[in-house]
């Protein structure tokens, strides 16, 4: 197998054997024929016209040929025909109890949306039968819009993280799910104890012990809203346990400036952050970071902390400031994309994607992200965190979407790139005709 690069498009071509990709090995498995995009990096589009993925029983991928491997073994040979193949998508960071309320308030001032919207819609997500409602339509529309991984901060009770869990794996979906934790407020009306708020994570915790595709992730809403001893016995379940992170950081320059008045002698939020073990100790993301000081950057990159960029959102937080994520990767701190749900207003991660190139080119830079880049931060830079997902290359799982893009296309004949530029910015979640998660079909 050869290679043609040009302008970053790796084509892989159907001449020679044996390639970069290496010889299939045996066993059973599936062999799936079709046209394959992902970007492996962030400056390159990879591209296959007519490529053999063989995957093993486990669901990865151990080899990837212009020509169809010997299926003696048994394996199944799964014909995709002119379909665009592109890798599921993965959202960073959403809040499963916003999605009623998702698009409300963008018009208003941060401190009418928590007011009028976010508070009352996440205490309205603690009546089982509003929980069930709600995780049943979001999970309806993470498999609608191919957000096969997902990281998923709930509100403050358990029995809705609960009741989340059970409808992931219904769906058969592949999360991080953590009860947000908040037990201090300045006006006193914290949602929770302290007590409470621990007593519920540790229950979550022993609930998905051993799970394979739902994984418990620690969730504190974010420094204002939580108490020191709260942060304290966080990081020590996150040493315990090896638990990942989630929350979120330098959202506004109102909770950076909070965290500066209650925390002075640290000079960063996050040191606050690394100070209580919560800073990479474990794997780590972190939303937002859109006033992020210097150092707190470069502590991100040393620790391999992620970024968490949802475009929708910042949007409409009064600031007068955007994140420069081209920076941030060059940096070396790992990138994903979230649709935060429901400070974001949709869970259809093409539209994020988009999104993420349109800001970026608003915003006042003179290096705007290219498509590649957006693409990749909404498939492979976001699946960093689940691990190996999120683009085709030996070794990885096979987690796929399969585009029915055929009305896309009757004006001409378009390449591979063009189709996926097409589905992107002109297409709609009905084109995706197959979802496949470790290469069996999901949903």
């Amino acid at each position: 197998m050869t290679e043609r690069t040009e302008r970053g498009i790796r084509h892989l071509t159907p001449e020679g054997r044996n390639g970069a990709y290496g010889t299939e090995r045996s066993g059973k498995g599936r062999v799936f024929h079709g046209r394959f995009v992902s970007a492996p990096e962030p400056d390159t589009l990879q591209v296959m016209d007519s490529a053999y993925v063989s995957v093993d029983a486990a669901g990865r991928i151990r080899s990837i040929r212009p020509e169809k491997p010997d299926t003696e073994g048994g394996a199944e040979t799964v014909e995709l025909g002119d379909a665009l193949v592109i890798p599921a998508f993965t959202d960073l960071h959403l809040h499963s109890a916003q999605l009623p309320m998702a698009g409300l308030g963008c018009d208003g001032t941060g401190e009418e949306w928590f007011r009028l919207y976010c508070h009352p819609t996440e205490q309205a997500y603690a009546e089982p039968e509003n929980a069930e409602r709600v995780n049943a339509a979001l999970t309806d529309q993470l498999l609608r819009y191919g957000s096969l991984h997902a990281v998923m901060m709930t509100a403050s009770d358990l029995p809705s993280a609960l009741n989340l869990v059970s409808h992931l794996r219904r769906r058969g979906l592949e999360a991080f799910v953590g009860k947000m934790n908040s037990d201090f407020s300045e006006d006193g009306q914290a949602p929770e104890t302290t007590e409470a708020s621990l007593q519920g994570t540790e229950t979550l915790i022993r609930a998905l012990e051993g799970e394979d595709r739902i994984r418990c992730i620690l969730s504190p809403e974010y420094i204002p809203a939580c108490s020191e001893a709260l942060l304290d016995a966080l990081g020590r379940l996150a040493k315990r346990y090896g638990l990942p992170v989630q929350s979120h950081m330098n959202e506004n320059p109102f909770d950076t400036a909070a965290v500066r008045k209650r925390f002075p002698e640290e000079r960063t939020y996050a040191r606050v952050w690394d100070r209580f073990g919560l800073f990479g100790q474990t794997p780590t993301v972190m939303a937002h970071c859109t006033y992020a000081e210097e150092e707190s950057l470069a502590l991100m990159a040393r620790r391999g902390v992620f970024l968490a960029y949802c475009p929708d959102a910042i949007v409409h937080i009064p600031n007068d400031r955007y994140l420069n994520v081209r920076e941030c990767m060059r940096k070396g701190i790992p990138v994903g994309l979230g649709s935060d749900v429901g400070g974001g207003h949709t869970l259809d991660m093409r539209r994020v994607i988009v999104n993420a190139q349109l800001v970026s080119k608003v915003s006042g830079r003179t290096d705007p992200l290219t498509l590649t880049e957006a693409f990749y931060l909404g498939t492979r830079g976001g699946g960093r965190f689940f691990g190996d997902t999120g683009c085709f290359a030996e070794g990885m799982y096979f987690d796929a979407l399969v585009i029915d893009d055929r009305e896309l296309r009757q004006f001409r004949p378009y390449t591979l790139p063009e189709r996926l530029a097409r589905f992107l910015y002109a297409g709609s979640a009905e084109m995706i005709r197959g979802r496949i998660l470790r290469g069996v079909r999901t949903g």
